[in-house]
């Protein structure tokens, strides 16, 4: 006979990712630059370094290796914002930095 409470854990286990989904990366509907961009008009700019660190350590590589300087743009006609934040990854050994790590800091959409 099932209990009530076996079918309550069953239940919550539907809904809670498992462990392997969880390690997996979470979907973010917003970029990076959306983002930093929004802490920036916000007020809060001292967090934009601390998100960014995160963002490469997400994707494997070491903040400790990057200076991180962010530029404050006009944002293009027809933006809902006032302000774009580029945001440029600089290498700390003098190494280029992937030009696809760079592009994916500052996707638009």
């Amino acid at each position: 006979m099932v209990s009530k409470s076996d079918n309550v854990i069953t239940d919550i286990n539907r809904i809670l990712p498992s462990k392997s989904e969880s390690k997996m990366g979470r979907i973010n509907p917003y970029t990076l630059q959306m983002q930093i961009t929004r802490m920036f008009t916000q007020g809060q700019s001292f967090f934009a370094t601390t998100k960014v660190q995160e963002w490469l350590k997400e994707r494997k590589h070491n903040p400790a290796d990057y200076d991180i300087i962010f530029h404050e743009k006009p944002a293009p006609p027809g933006s809902q914002e006032v302000i774009v934040v580029e945001i440029e990854l600089k290498r700390k050994d003098g190494q280029p930095v992937d030009p696809w790590l760079q592009e994916q800091a500052n996707l638009h959409t």
